[in-house]
């Protein structure tokens, strides 16, 4: 662009007439330009030169940026500037302005503008490998390529963003493949294979360049790895894991094989649900102390070479508590209706836990429901062992220990019914409680002088009842262990019929209570005035507390004798 400037002065002539005189006057007043130079384009870090014209001769030029990137030195004076042009990231422009200074002290100006282009260095990369320090790369190396010693040759330049590929070679894994450095397991492999990888560096300015970079990986001996998983612990008649996929083999195929080395001496059946899969479950066995068990898994692979490796299971008893029964509830519900009892909604119901939810799995000495394990007993408490038989005088319970009393049908009204007679009633009265209540109406049981529960002991066992003469009545805990809380089929009562036919109707007495040992503090002013005790309503299993001089019915228990009775 060329840009002009110029200063004109016109003098004017003026005659003034006096008194017959004249003078004349001529001044000249001086033009001023300069010109410095047409537009033009250069690349960064390329030299250059300013020149400017000015006229007339002899004046001094001053030059200055005025828009674009710095230059080193300005403002500058001098006729002509030889410059270099700055680093610039993109493409941008410089206006520069000359002002050239007259001799006569007129001042005028021109500017060019110079259109510098950037010129970007592309980066340059380097791959290098910096772990493991060996040239040979065996199965399960760490190998860590690094582009660490790559370059920008910009003078300003920087790298910022790796990006590393897999063009060929074996399948590999890599946690990041963004950074400065590429890690990577080298897999197992049963041939020499070469891994070739490719970076592409994107540097400050968006130029990109790539280079390439090939590593052999070598193979190893063994082609195929067992792993059987880490030891574990469950708990009797729990299902426990067998895991083995966490094996290895040069193809990624293989097969699995499971077997158990060791059998406990109350093991039974196979434990293992499918040896074929690899991973699988097995159930744990009966123990009665804690147990030891080594499972072995052959994995093969697709060649036919084969590696084995064994883990071993500790099996915990289950703490199911001594003596104890269960609730005889198998099923489990929701707000509504019955559920599978595997529900993460409504988890750990009654059925799962305890002897209920394993009996499939553990033997019985007698038989009964749910984990019930009931064993009839003859007039001499010796077992019978056709449990469906009706002909019985006692029941054991196998679970606790403890033999109950087995009531006889009612065949009349008291007090002239059988002894142990179901429809008999009686007070409580225990002689080691002082504050019971003797039963002096003898017209709800047999006995002439006292229908309470101390008489009706000491009457049974002076009979020697079925091989006894320990007979008691039993602590709230007893009684309640024979409720089975699950449904009895062909019974309203908590007890089950087979074992126990002969129950209370609520009809003879309006209730269907039975009597414990265990007295209740409630409505007692004191210590020594216990009035209440604990008895049990047969049609529903719940707890209620009586006066002790409530008729209530009894069902006697004992404990086997040391003669075995």
């Amino acid at each position: 662009m060329l840009r002009r400037a110029s200063l004109s002065v016109v003098a004017s002539f003026l005659l003034l007439g006096c008194g017959g005189g004249s003078s004349d006057s001529n001044d000249t007043v001086e033009n001023a330009s300069v010109n410095a130079g047409s537009d033009f384009s250069v690349e960064e870090k390329a030299e250059f030169t300013l020149s400017a014209i000015g006229s007339p001769a002899g004046g001094t030029y001053t030059w200055q940026v005025m828009e674009g990137p710095a230059l080193e030195g300005f403002p500058q004076e001098g006729k002509e500037l030889k410059l270099a042009a700055p680093d610039v990231k993109t493409d941008t422009s410089a206006t520069i302005k000359v002002e050239y200074l007259s001799p006569s002290g007129v001042l005028v100006s021109d500017t060019v503008t110079i259109a510098i282009g950037s010129r970007n260095q592309l980066p340059l990369p380097l791959i290098e490998k910096i772990a493991p320090d060996r040239d040979v790369l065996q199965y399960k190396d760490e190998v860590t390529l690094s582009a660490e010693s790559s370059t920008d040759p910009d003078e300003n330049g920087k790298i910022i963003e790796y990006v590393w590929q897999q063009v060929s070679g074996p399948t590999l894994t890599f946690e990041r493949n963004d950074q400065v450095t590429l890690s990577f397991i080298h897999p197992l492999l049963s041939a020499n294979e070469t891994a070739r990888f490719k970076l592409t560096l994107t540097d400050d300015e968006g130029g990109q360049s790539s280079t390439e970079f090939s590593l052999t990986l070598y193979k190893n001996a063994q082609v195929v790895f067992a792993d059987a998983g880490e030891d574990i612990k469950v708990i009797e008649f729990d299902k426990g894991q067998l895991d083995a996929s966490g094996s290895l083999s040069s193809t990624g195929e293989y097969s699995c094989l499971w077997e158990q080395l060791e059998r406990l001496n109350t093991q039974l059946d196979d434990l293992i649900s499918d040896p074929s899969l690899c991973q699988t479950t097995f159930t744990a066995p009966d123990v009665d102390v804690a147990s030891q068990l080594k499972f072995q898994v052959t994995v093969t692979e697709p060649g036919g070479f084969t590696d084995k490796d064994s883990m071993e299971v500790s099996v915990q008893r289950r703490a199911v508590g001594e003596n104890l029964n269960d609730t005889g509830q198998q099923r489990c519900f929701d707000s509504e209706t019955v559920i599978d009892c595997e529900s993460d909604v409504f988890p750990r119901q009654d059925a799962e836990q305890g002897r209920d939810s394993f009996v499939q799995n553990e033997g019985k000495t007698g038989a009964g429901l749910a984990s019930f394990d009931f064993t009839k007993l003859d007039e001499n408490a010796r077992p019978i062992i056709d449990s469906s038989t009706s002909n019985f005088s006692c029941v054991k319970d196998n679970n606790t220990g403890l033999i109950w009393e087995v009531k006889q049908p009612n065949t009349a009204t008291p007090p002239n019914t059988p002894l142990r007679d179901t429809r008999n009633t009686y007070t409580w009265f225990l002689t080691n409680y002082p504050n019971g209540t003797r039963g002096t109406n003898v017209s709800t049981c047999p006995n002439n002088n006292y229908c309470d529960t101390q008489q009706y002991i000491d009457d049974v066992n002076a009979t020697n009842y079925c091989g006894g003469r320990n007979w008691r009545l039993p602590t709230f805990t007893e009684l309640m262990g024979i409720f089975n809380y699950g449904e009895v089929s062909g019974s309203s009562y908590v007890l089950d019929p087979n074992y126990f036919p002969a129950i209370a109707n609520s009809q003879w007495n309006s209730n269907s209570f039975y009597w414990t040992s265990q007295v209740s503090i409630e409505g007692a002013t004191n210590n020594s005035n216990l009035i209440e005790a604990y008895a049990f309503d047969m049609l529903t299993g719940e707890t209620v507390e009586l006066e002790q001089s409530t008729k209530a019915y009894i069902r006697l228990v004992r404990e086997v004798s040391n003669n075995g009775n």
